[in-house]
């Protein structure tokens, strides 16, 4: 037993924290979060915990903040809870960031309950307390906390027997924690194969079968009913019967998902790091491309677990490679199988009974046989052993009376489910009681095999609207992201990253998986995944299944959708298989963009994007076409007199004619009628054409659509920003960065937005700004810069933080290439390196012109800034330690200016507080040209500009 004091402090980590630890936890493990702060405390060290020590009125952003910024070591009390938790999400991260290899041990996980750890945890030597006693907690939390050696103070035991690689619920010693014997929804795993009673005569069958017959190749399905136990039958019954034997090497069940070759090369990964192999999941999914490496990998594999001689590979739910996999994808992992089991791979996949015959027809082409082993309900005189054995190996008491009511109330195997459900509940219950008794009145208080579950699924609804403020519509919505439908309109569950999940989302499913109706899991090299805990909960909850029978069409569409995306993506994105306007357009009115997978939401928004254009083009061309046939008399009348330059200028001056004519009455067919001009003018006076057209734009009344919608609460718009794929980014006076999808222009979308309680409180946005790679960067007034990873516009990702006044007071700032970031501030520009996405560097600044309101960066090193002097600038940056000006200042604003910004073809737009957007064409920077201006409103003034693709102009003002 080692002995811990609060003498052994922490010695390798930060000496000049304000506090040793901050504890991190969501509410519903606030009794655990008190608890480990209490103890801490008591031995001596410095502790904040949330609950104690953030006051009233004060900040939880801000003070969280400062926690993470001076304690010198974060608790994370890890739980279901915690890992849906966005907030505490983002406090676990940020550490790590701080820390990614562990060296300075700043981050702590505390498990206290059995959950999953995501993978970038999973190397931390963390501790678990779950289970254990008040003393083992204690001594095993201490021991985590010193930097002491955790040598046990008196000689270990000698071990009668080494411990089998599957213990399940083996006696352990009262300093270990105990899995409870009961799963619930889930399915049995090795994990609790001591627990999985009923099922000897079929595991020894399969197992038996699988040794006779090794060389014999094939598939095998195990097939039977929903609900029936064939995962638990393989993953606790045959699984650890072949890992006890030599020659077998068994890898972690796997799950298709949409991606099957990618969930294969996570499992293969992870035996071979178990086995010394450098191998991660990226590069195997590359390897396994040709199919004829698989043979190769598994060779290697083989012989780094000698003397294993046959590998394991069970898939798991394989009905979602007739479901969530295209049919391309589904095809190739197939015909991967069929050359694996040459590779001396034996393979055992779960299925579904009605999609046997799919399967059958699927895996013919591709040479691989499949051999069905079929599994039947539970017989009901098996029901008693499946109760009673689990709860006494464990230490509990269970009446005989009560097993035969629970048997009763069960009926048969059919509704195996439901009973594994209520004994899970029925022992959390006894649990929460303190008493090892499972009686009829905890029993009772369930409500019995028939209606824990409905029960338990109308509470959590109930939880989730009453935490959230959302409807009970609102929340079975965001149940169905967890749910898909076949063909034929049967649910199914959807496994999907939990970091895709909009933040309001996550938080209303975490009553569910507070009560064991949805489950978390993590792969070594993946995310943390959320899915329904079982499809019986999609049929068996009346809530549920009517959300699911009233959406069904949604469902597939978006199923669907899923699959066009992932072959689109994995083609490398043709735009052969994007879909057509019609069908693009309608998917995602009729879709909730939340529920989209990033990818999905691309291939759509891309699908209607590159048909928008196309039909542009196509009308542009007849355009052309009636011109030229209506010029056919011009031509005859005109052939003796010019050539054919002429014709075409005089063709281009009559629409030039027509669009001055219809300006005031139909900006629109005035600004076509423009555009066609331009194009029809020959080189020679394109010039000309492309002036005529840029004066036209800026004269004509802007042709604008509000997208305010929540005025209520935006407040001053201070800056708004295009990205490259239509997304327009709106930073406000309230702090807060909004995103909105405006490839529609007459319909924006919003994607998704950061909640304004993100950005540090009172911080007014100096600037948005798009730079490569789905970086966006937002820097507030105060001088605090953010970055975030905006690839999935609707749950955007903070990349890092720079404190508050580290680049000083700060008015706009504007990324550039190279990691270059501009700001304009009160004494003029300045350059700053943030390649390292950390704290800026300096790298120079100009020579006193003023307050700058405005920066941006041009092509061919061009800078320009607009100034309170009410003067745009043009600045040379190729020295980057020296801006230097470029001519004299741009005049022509009479008050000062509050946006510049980049156009297409050397144009320049500049709005200021006189009410005006100002255009300059700079296609020769050494002699800039004025082309004209437009005022924007009689009572605001445009405190910043976006220039988007085809025209369009974005400004925002003080009304939002």
């Amino acid at each position: 037993m080692s002995m811990v004091t609060g003498g052994d402090r922490p010695d390798a980590v930060r000496t000049d924290a304000a506090v040793d630890f901050f504890v991190s936890y969501a509410m519903p493990d606030l009794a655990w979060a008190e608890w480990i702060g209490w103890q801490l405390e008591a031995a001596g060290y410095r502790v904040l915990v949330r609950a104690w020590d953030f006051t009233g009125g004060s900040n939880v952003v801000t003070e969280t903040q400062r926690a993470l910024s001076t304690s010198a070591r974060m608790i994370a009390v890890l739980s279901s809870a915690y890992l849906v938790s966005a907030m505490e999400t983002a406090q676990w991260q940020a550490i790590w960031a701080d820390d990614p290899t562990g060296a300075q041990r700043r981050l702590v996980v505390t498990r206290v309950e059995d959950c999953p750890r995501p993978g970038l945890l999973r190397p931390l030597v963390g501790v678990d307390l779950f289970g254990l006693g008040d003393d083992a907690a204690r001594e095993r939390l201490l021991g985590v906390a010193t930097s002491a050696r955790q040598k046990p103070t008196t000689p270990p035991p000698f071990p009668a027997s080494a411990a089998p690689d599957y213990p399940g619920l083996h006696e352990t010693s009262d300093g270990e924690p105990r899995l409870s014997p009961f799963p619930g929804l889930a399915a049995f795993d090795a994990n609790r194969a001591g627990a999985f009673r009923g099922r000897e005569p079929e595991t020894r069958h399969l197992a038996d079968r699988m040794i006779a017959h090794a060389d014999a190749g094939g598939l095998m399905a195990v097939v039977g009913p929903s609900g029936c136990g064939k995962s638990s039958l393989v993953a606790a019954g045959l699984t650890p019967r072949l890992a006890g034997e030599a020659d077998w090497l068994t890898l972690l069940p796997m799950t298709p998902s949409d991606q099957p070759a990618a969930a294969l090369a996570v499992v293969l990964a992870d035996a071979g790091r178990r086995h010394g192999l450098d191998w991660d999941a990226e590069t195997l999914t590359r390897r396994l491309a040709d199919p004829d490496a698989i043979g190769q990998v598994i060779g290697e594999l083989l012989a780094a677990a000698n003397p294993a001689r046959w590998l394991l590979l069970v898939i798991d739910q394989a009905e979602e490679l007739l479901v969530r996999t295209s049919p391309a994808d589904r095809d190739r992992f197939l015909a991967l199988l069929a050359v694996t089991i040459q590779a001396r791979v034996r393979v055992v996949a779960t299925l579904r009974s009605e999609y046997l015959d799919p399967l059958l027809e699927a895996a013919a082409p591709t040479g691989l046989s499949v051999a069905v082993e079929p599994v039947l309900p539970l017989s009901r005189d098996l029901l008693p052993l499946v109760i009673a054995e689990p709860a006494r190996m464990s230490g509990l008491h269970i009446d005989d009376e009560l097993v035969a009511r629970m048997v009763t109330d069960t009926g048969d195997g059919h509704a195996l489910p439901l009973l594994a459900y209520t004994l899970q509940r029925l022992h959390l219950t006894a649990q929460a009681a303190a008493t090892h008794v499972l009686s009829a009145g905890l029993y009772e208080q369930i409500g019995g095999v028939q209606q824990a579950l409905i029960e338990q699924a109308d509470a959590a609804l109930t939880d989730a609207t009453t935490t959230t403020g959302r409807s009970q519509q609102d929340v079975l919505a965001g149940l169905l992201a967890l749910v898909t439908v076949d063909t034929d309109n049967r649910p199914i569950r959807r496994r999907i990253p939990l970091d895709q999940l909009p933040d309001l989302t996550r938080a209303q499913l975490l009553p569910f998986v507070s009560r064991r109706l949805l489950v978390l899991d993590a792969t070594p090299d993946g995310p943390v995944t959320v899915e329904v805990a079982h499809e019986r909960l999609l049929t068996a909850w009346p809530s549920l299944n009517k959300a699911i029978a009233t959406n069904a069409e949604r469902l597939r569409q978006r199923a669907q959708a899923e699959t066009a995306a992932t072959d689109w993506q994995l083609a490398g994105r043709p735009a052969g298989q994007l879909w057509g306007y019609s069908r693009a357009d309608s998917t995602l009115d009729l879709l909730i963009p939340d529920e989209l997978t990033p990818t999905t939401r691309q291939f759509l928004t891309t699908s209607r994007r590159h048909a928008r254009r196309r039909i542009t083009t196509a009308i542009t061309i007849l355009i052309a076409l009636l011109l030229a046939a209506s010029s056919l008399g011009i031509t005859a009348y005109l052939q003796a007199k010019t050539a054919e330059d002429g014709r075409r200028t005089a063709v281009a001056d009559q629409l030039l004619t027509l669009a001055d004519n219809a300006r005031t009455t139909d900006p629109a067919l005035s600004l076509r009628l423009a555009v066609a001009a331009d194009t029809i003018a020959p080189k020679n006076q394109q010039a000309r054409a492309r002036s005529n057209l840029l004066q036209t734009l800026a004269a004509t009344p802007h042709l604008r659509t509000t997208i305010a919608s929540d005025t209520a609460t935006v407040s001053s718009v201070n800056s708004v920003m295009f990205s490259p794929d239509g997304i327009l980014a709106v930073g406000s006076q309230d702090g807060a960065v909004r995103l909105w999808d405006v490839n529609d222009p007459g319909t924006p979308r919003r994607p998704g937005s950061r909640p304004s309680n993100d950005i540090s409180a009172g911080s007014s946005l100096a600037s948005v700004v798009f730079g490569p790679d789905g970086l966006l960067t937002s820097v507030t007034q105060n001088g605090e810069v953010r970055l975030w990873d905006i690839n999935d516009p609707g749950a955007p990702q903070r990349l890092s933080v720079t404190p508050s006044r580290s680049l000083g007071s700060v008015n706009s700032a504007v990324s550039g290439p190279d990691g270059l970031l501009a700001t304009g501030d009160g004494s003029g520009v300045r350059l700053w390196d943030i390649s390292g996405r950390a704290t800026p560097r300096p790298l120079g600044a100009s020579n006193g012109t003023g307050s700058v309101n405005s920066v941006v960066f041009g092509p061919d090193g061009l800078l320009a800034s607009g100034g309170s002097d009410g003067t745009v600038r043009l600045w040379d940056i190729s020295d980057r330690t020296t801006p230097r000006a470029l001519g004299g200042p741009l005049t022509g604003h009479t008050g000062p200016v509050y946006s510049v910004v980049f156009g297409p073809d050397g144009l320049l737009a500049s709005g200021g507080s006189d009410g005006t957007v100002r255009l300059w064409d700079i296609s020769g920077w050494a002699a800039p040209r004025p082309l004209g201006a437009t005022p924007v409103s009689d009572t605001e003034q445009p405190n910043a500009l976006a220039l988007g693709p085809n025209g369009l102009l974005a400004t925002g003002g003080d009304g939002g």
